[in-house]
C-alpha cells in the first residue's frame, strides 16, 4: 500500500495559469471541446488587459440531507488597469457566439500548470483542469487606477440543485408498487404538469424545460425494490405518503408544490426494506432483517445514495429571456465508510487488528484513501501549511432506546432478533440481570423505614445483594466475551465514541415498517447520525496545492476533461486522508536530542467534507475541512495506515541525518519564521 505523492512536487518550481473562456450554453458540458469554439475573456499568459489576480473554489463534497453529489462555487477577482471595458467585452463576445443574452453565457475555467524539472528543463503538466460555470454575480469598483471586478460563479451541474430548477411547481400524485415505477411515473407526471402549466399560462415561455431521472451504475436493481405495506399515512419533505391496500398494495405520494426532487427520492428509497437493511459495499446487507443485529463489521462500508445532476441548455426562449434547460438526475450508490451502523459492530471491530487492517486496505483499494500528510515533529512535512482543530467532547452517536431490541414504549413492541448472534444473546442475559436487579432494588426500597419484621427485610436485602452479584457477573461475562472474541479493549480506543440511547426524531422514522418492530428505530438512528452536523473532532488543514483534490469531473459531462492522472472520486463515496503527527517528549536520545513520539489523539484517518482551492499571487494552496473517522482506530490500524512507506506527499529522503538532527523540521521552522514556506511563482 503506497500513498500517492503530490504530482506538482516533481517540479523544482512551478506556476499556474488560469484562463476564462466564454462558450455557448449549448456546448458548456463539452468542457475542453467547447473551448475551440469559445472566446477567451481573460488569460494572463496571452493578454495582460484583464488580469485574473485570484480565484477561489469552494467545493462541498460531504453527505448532506438532500444528498447532492457535490456543489462547486467560484469567486474570482479580475483587475483591469486604466479601463472599464470588461463588461463591454463580455457583451461583444456573447454577440459573436450568437448568445442572445450575455447573462446566459456559459464559461469554462481552465487551469494548467507549468514547471521546471530538476535538470532545468521546462515542462507543461500533462493534466489541464476544466470547470464549466455560469456567472451568478458581477460587481466592479472603478478607481483612478482602473477597475476591480468581483465575479461569483457556480458550476453548471450545481444549477440542478437550486430552488428554481429542483422543486415542483404544481401538486402531483404518484402511485407505484416499486421504486422504478415511482421514478418513471414521477417523471411522466412532472412533465405533464409542466406541459399543462405551459399551455394554460402564456407567460411560462415558448419552450418547456425537460427533466429525466435515471439509475446509475450499481443502482439498476433498485428499480425492482417494492414498497412495504404502509398502514398509517404520514407527511415528509412536503409530500403526503399513503398506503393503498389490496392484492398488490401500492404507495400513493401526493407531492406539493415547493417540494425538492432529491429529498422526495430519498424518502421513497427509505420506504423499502432493502434500503433499510443498508447495503454493504462488499455484497449483501448489514442486516438480514431491518430489525435484526448487524451482520457486518467495520471492514464493510455502508452504501446509501447520491443524486447526481447535470444541466444542459437547448434553444433560447425569447419569452423567458433564457435558454431552455435539459436537466438529468441520476440516482447512484454512495459509500459512507465512516458511518457507524450500531454499537455492536463498533465493539466487535474497533480494536480488532484483523478488521482494522482490512478496513484501511479496503479504503485504499477502493481509491477512497490516497493521501498521507506528515505534520509536526515527523521530519517529513513538506505539505501542511496550517492546522486548526475543534474537539466536541459532548458528541455522541444516537442509538434507539433499548438498542431497538429491548423495546421503546412509545413506538415499538419489545422484540429480539430471530437469528440472535452470540453477542446479542449475551446482551439479552445482561439486560435480564439488570431488570432483576432493578426489581429487587425497588422491592427493597419499598420496605425501607417500615416495620415489616427482620426476616422479610433481611430476605429482600439478600435478594438485592444476589441480584447485584448476578448483574456484575453478566456484565463481566459480556466484557470477557468481547475481549476474547473480538479483542475489544476500551482502553486501546483513541477516541471512544459514546453510544447514547436517545429518542429517535419522528422525521427520521417515517417508514413503512407497519409492524412497529425495531427496524423503524434502527434505520431512523442511522439516518439521524448520518445527517447530523456534529462531529467528535473537526479539523481544517491548509496544504500545498494538490490537483488530486480537484476531483474527477462530473460523470454526466460529455467530456472527461482533466487528462490521465489520479483524482479524487467524489461520486463513489467519502474520501479520506491520513494525518501523521508526533509530539515532543521529555525523553532524550544518546545525543541529547528530544525524542518525538506519535500522538494518536491527532494522528488519525480523516474524512473530507469540503475543499477550498485558492490561487493567489502565484501560489496554489488548498484547505481541507474534515472530521475524524470514528470507525478507524489509529492505535490498532497504525501499521497498515503507515504502510505507504517511502516517498509520501513528495518526500524523498527527508528525516534524521547521521548527526541526529531533524533537518527537515529545522528547515520548515526557519521557513515559517521568514514567512516563505510556500511554492509557486514564475520559474
Amino acid at each position: 500500500m503506497s500513498y500517492s505523492p503530490n504530482p506538482l512536487n516533481e517540479y523544482d518550481t512551478y506556476t499556474y495559469n488560469i484562463a476564462l473562456y466564454m462558450v455557448h450554453p449549448n456546448n458548456l458540458s463539452q468542457l475542453d471541446g467547447a473551448i475551440s469554439s469559445g472566446i477567451p475573456i481573460a488569460n494572463n499568459v496571452v493578454d495582460a488587459r484583464y488580469n485574473l489576480t485570484s480565484v477561489e473554489q469552494v467545493f462541498t463534497v460531504g453527505h448532506g440531507q438532500v444528498r447532492e453529489a457535490f456543489g462547486s462555487m467560484f469567486q474570482m477577482t479580475v483587475n483591469e488597469p486604466n479601463g472599464v471595458t470588461l463588461l463591454s467585452k463580455i457583451q461583444q463576445a456573447a454577440s459573436q457566439l450568437g448568445i442572445q443574452n450575455h447573462t446566459n453565457a456559459g464559461y469554462i475555467i481552465a487551469i494548467e500548470f507549468n514547471g521546471r524539472m530538476p535538470d532545468g528543463s521546462a515542462r507543461k503538466h500533462p493534466q489541464v483542469f476544466y470547470f464549466p460555470v455560469m456567472f451568478t454575480r458581477f460587481e466592479f469598483n472603478v478607481t483612478e487606477m482602473g477597475t476591480v471586478y468581483n465575479i461569483e460563479a457556480v458550476e453548471s451541474s450545481t444549477l440542478g440543485y437550486n430552488y428554481i430548477t429542483a422543486v415542483i411547481r404544481d401538486q402531483i400524485v404518484v402511485e407505484a408498487r416499486t421504486v422504478g415505477e415511482f421514478i418513471d411515473e414521477f417523471q411522466r407526471k412532472l412533465q405533464e404538469s409542466l406541459l399543462n402549466a405551459w399551455v394554460a399560462n402564456p407567460n411560462m415561455g415558448a419552450l418547456q424545460d425537460q427533466y429525466s431521472f435515471e439509475f446509475g451504475n450499481g443502482a439498476e436493481s433498485w428499480r425492482d425494490w417494492g414498497f412495504e405495506i404502509l398502514e398509517d399515512p404520514f407527511d415528509a419533505d412536503g409530500a403526503n405518503f399513503i398506503g393503498l391496500p389490496g392484492a398488490n398494495p401500492k404507495l400513493q405520494v401526493s407531492i406539493n408544490n415547493g417540494s425538492n426532487f432529491t429529498a422526495i427520492i430519498g424518502q421513497v428509497l427509505q420506504l423499502t426494506k432493502e434500503y433499510k437493511k443498508i447495503i454493504a459495499h462488499d455484497g449483501g446487507t448489514f442486516r438480514n432483517q431491518t430489525y435484526e443485529a448487524t451482520q457486518k463489521q467495520l471492514d464493510s462500508f455502508p452504501v446509501f445514495h447520491k443524486v447526481l445532476a447535470n444541466v444542459e441548455f437547448g434553444q433560447f426562449d425569447p419569452l423567458r429571456n433564457e435558454y431552455q434547460k435539459i436537466v438529468k438526475y441520476v440516482i447512484q450508490p454512495y459509500m459512507v465508510p465512516d458511518e457507524l451502523i450500531d454499537n455492536l459492530a463498533y465493539q466487535s471491530s474497533i480494536t480488532n487488528p484483523g478488521v482494522q487492517s482490512r478496513r484501511v486496505q479496503n479504503l485504499f483499494g477502493l481509491g477512497l484513501l490516497r493521501k498521507r500528510y506528515d505534520y509536526l515533529f515527523t521530519g517529513q512535512n513538506t505539505e501542511v501549511l496550517e492546522f486548526d482543530m475543534q474537539f466536541n467532547n459532548a458528541y455522541y452517536y444516537a442509538t434507539p432506546y433499548g438498542d431497538g431490541y429491548f423495546g421503546e414504549p412509545n413506538t415499538q413492541n419489545p422484540e429480539f432478533a430471530t437469528d440472535v448472534p452470540e453477542q446479542i444473546a449475551r446482551l439479552e442475559a445482561l439486560s435480564q440481570a439488570r431488570q432483576q436487579y432493578a426489581s429487587a432494588a425497588q422491592n427493597f426500597n419499598a420496605v425501607q423505614g417500615q416495620d415489616v419484621g427482620g426476616g422479610i427485610f433481611n430476605q429482600l436485602r439478600g435478594v438485592l445483594g444476589q441480584a447485584g452479584i448476578d448483574f456484575n457477573n453478566a456484565l463481566g461475562d459480556y466484557q470477557s466475551f468481547l475481549s476474547d472474541q473480538f479483542e475489544f479493549s476500551p482502553g486501546k480506543v483513541n477516541h471512544p465514541v459514546r453510544f447514547v440511547h436517545d429518542v429517535v426524531d419522528d422525521g427520521d422514522i417515517l417508514t413503512s415498517d407497519n409492524d412497529r418492530r425495531s427496524g423503524v428505530l434502527k434505520f431512523g438512528a442511522v439516518k439521524m447520525n448520518l445527517e447530523s452536523a456534529a462531529d467528535l473532532l473537526d479539523i481544517e488543514i491548509g496544504i500545498r496545492g494538490d490537483p488530486y483534490w480537484f476531483g474527477a469531473p462530473n460523470s454526466l459531462y460529455n467530456s472527461g476533461g482533466g487528462g490521465g492522472g489520479e483524482l479524487a472520486n467524489y461520486e463513489l463515496g467519502s474520501n479520506s486522508f491520513f494525518l501523521n503527527v508526533h509530539f515532543p517528549t521529555a525523553d532524550e536520545d544518546a545525543a541529547g536530542q528530544r525524542v518525538p513520539s506519535p500522538d494518536y489523539q491527532l494522528t488519525a484517518l480523516y474524512t473530507v467534507t469540503s475543499v477550498i482551492n485558492k490561487f493567489q499571487n502565484g501560489q496554489f494552496t488548498q484547505y481541507l475541512t474534515a472530521h475524524l473517522d470514528n470507525a478507524t482506530n489509529t492505535n490498532t490500524a497504525i501499521d497498515t495506515l503507515k504502510g505507504g512507506s517511502g516517498p509520501v506527499g513528495g518526500v524523498t529522503g527527508a528525516g534524521f541525518g547521521n548527526s541526529g538532527r531533524n533537518l527537515a523540521q529545522e528547515q520548515e521552522d526557519a521557513s515559517r519564521a521568514l514567512g516563505i514556506f510556500s511554492q509557486g511563482g514564475p520559474f
